[in-house]
């Protein structure tokens, strides 16, 4: 980078040293008054520092976005793999939820032994287990249950792909570990999230199909203590959650519904919401880590600089992902897609009538 500017200064200042004479006609000059003075120019140095700027936010702003793309094209790649169910050969089949969980805790203890980066991360000592009143067969089940293969309604076998189950659990656990001690110092409980859930104000039911449906309100929310939080706060906030909707069995055996307001929320705003570092964090263990089974998601009150930025990403989306987001022109179709006993009371366009959440009554019994 440094040498391109080199070159490229040194091609300018070589223009100015030999420049091409230019014959102008006469012209008379003007007279200088006494109180009349002469703008100093601005210092070369000024100049070259600035022209260095330029060059650098030009340079990382290409490259930034280079980066961004390739990185959304091999996630979406993979994603679309994931969703897909591509099975192997190779891959271990299980035709029971119990023979399932004995080949995966099998599994975890065969690696154990090897030498491997981070091989700590097998004792899951990161993992709010006694938050939820959890044991880790409990957190081993949610993957196996994640790892279902899909099948017609009236096939009444079951086959989990526990290669599958082990995989997902190995990046979670990975993930876990990385989190060093930010989920045990102090631990992760009900009661240490409270403030920063009240700031989010996110809700959580279950649907008349018995979805868990998580609610995410944008218009209703205190984005000034949000923006104002400590980023570990708000990560510690959606880890909890995050273990609160993967052990939860209905979501387990149903999957989940996500249905966010925008309320058309400005560019800069959305952008800006979360931090850059906590959305990185967010995104790897929500994408490809977490055992949970995004079955829809509803856009509310979406403003046109969304509808363009999800134009611009369905290219790179399969057509499972693309069906499952839909932009909701008139929210009050959620009355009759969920039903309005599990939409929040206040929710836009809708006449919700759910007033207290299935994450409250957690709350209250902690």
């Amino acid at each position: 980078e440094d040498e391109e500017y080199q070159c490229y200064i040194q091609n300018k200042t070589t223009m100015s040293e030999e420049p091409t004479p230019v014959v102008q006609p006469a012209q008379e000059e003007a007279p200088i008054m006494e109180d009349q003075t002469l703008e100093e120019p601005t210092p070369p140095k000024a100049v070259d520092n600035m022209k260095r700027a330029i060059f650098k936010m030009s340079s990382n702003t290409s490259k930034a976005w280079s980066t961004s793309v390739q990185n959304m094209q091999k996630g979406m790649d993979t994603a679309a793999s994931k969703l897909r169910g591509t099975q192997k050969e190779a891959d271990l089949i299980a035709d029971t939820e119990d023979g399932a969980l004995e080949m995966l805790k099998q599994m975890v203890e065969s690696e154990k032994p090897r030498k491997q980066q981070r091989p700590q991360k097998w004792n899951f000592a990161t993992v709010p287990l006694e938050c939820f009143h959890k044991t880790l067969d409990d957190v081993f089940m949610s993957f196996v249950r994640w790892a279902k293969i899909d099948s017609d309604d009236d096939d009444t076998t079951i086959q989990i792909n526990v290669t599958r189950a082990f995989e997902r659990l190995t990046a979670y656990a990975t993930w876990m570990d990385n989190t060093g001690r930010d989920m045990i110092d102090p631990p992760l409980t009900t009661k240490s999230i409270q403030e920063a859930w009240k700031a989010w104000n996110m809700k959580v039911s279950y649907d008349k199909a018995g979805h868990l449906v998580w609610w995410f309100d944008m218009s209703d929310f205190d984005e000034k203590q949000v923006k104002a939080m400590p980023t570990e706060d708000s990560l510690r906030l959606f880890v909890w959650f995050a273990h609160f909707v993967m052990l939860d069995p209905q979501a387990q055996q149903s999957g989940c519904v996500f249905v966010e307001n925008l309320g058309k929320i400005q560019l800069w705003n959305g952008l800006t919401l979360v931090p850059p570092n906590l959305a990185r964090k967010i995104d790897r263990l929500t994408v490809g880590t977490m055992p949970v089974k995004m079955k829809q998601i509803y856009v509310c009150e979406s403003p046109q600089w969304a509808t363009v930025l999800m134009k611009m990403m369905k290219p790179f989306l399969s057509p499972t992902v693309k069906d499952r987001i839909v932009f909701m022109e008139n929210p009050k179709l959620l009355e009759e897609i969920l039903g309005t006993d599990c939409i929040p009371a206040g929710f836009v366009g809708t006449e919700g009538k759910l007033e207290k959440d299935i994450v409250w009554a957690a709350m209250s019994m902690e």
